[in-house]
C-alpha cells in the first residue's frame, strides 16, 4: 500500500479476510469500473469464444 501511495494510487485499504473460503483472490473478486483507451483482446489466438 505504501509504494502504491508514493506512486500517486489512491489507496482504499479493505478487509478481505472473509473472501478467502469461497477462493480467488482480490483481481477475481473485482473488475475495472473505469478504463481508458480502447478494447483489446489479449488472447488472439485461442480456440472458441465463451
Amino acid at each position: 500500500m505504501e509504494q502504491l501511495d508514493r506512486l500517486g494510487f489512491e489507496v482504499v485499504p479493505l478487509p478481505f479476510w472473509d473472501v478467502a473460503p469461497f477462493g480467488g483472490g482480490l483481481h477475481c473478486a473485482t473488475l475495472d469500473v473505469h478504463r481508458e483507451g480502447v478494447l483489446e483482446d489479449c488472447f488472439p489466438r485461442r480456440s472458441g469464444r465463451f
